[in-house]
């Protein structure tokens, strides 16, 4: 069966169909979705988990550009978690993933943080030319 649909597209059409197979099976038995369809479905979830914390960051920072902006950090990140693991030759496990979650979250705090301390000087601002970066960042930074 050659066909330029998508397997989504035809498992949709076909849904009708598999519903009533599955009653006609005796009890205990099922046909389910799965191959490529599931798996489509699985790699999407966490896409569709990202809108609302898009959504969220675009209301805080009034608008797209300040929220991509804030957003930006998290591949940059990951650009360090590689560079890390690949060296070091650790395998990207459990605990691996979820000190990936907690960096994204940190960089992306930090960075909504700074954002908002160099629009606020970019408001107070007498004169445009003013270095806002430079004046947010060093307020930002903490010796330790």
């Amino acid at each position: 069966m050659a066909t330029d649909d998508q397997p989504d597209t035809i498992v949709n059409d076909l849904a009708d169909k598999i519903a009533a197979f599955n009653d006609a099976l005796p009890f205990g038995y099922k046909a389910e979705v799965g191959g490529s369809v599931e798996k489509s479905a699985k790699s999407q979830a966490p896409i569709v988990a990202v809108v609302p914390l898009m959504m969220l960051i675009m209301v805080q920072m009034q608008g797209f550009r300040l929220a991509f902006v804030v957003l930006c950090v998290a591949p940059l990140g990951l650009i360090g978690v590689v560079a890390a693991l690949v060296p070091s030759g650790a395998p990207l496990g459990f605990v691996a993933i979820l000190g990936v979650l907690a960096l994204i979250g940190i960089l992306v705090r930090n960075s909504i943080i700074l954002v908002h301390e160099i629009e606020v000087l970019r408001e107070k601002a007498e004169r445009p030319g003013t270095l806002f970066l430079k004046r947010a960042t060093a307020a930002r930074v903490r010796f330790c």
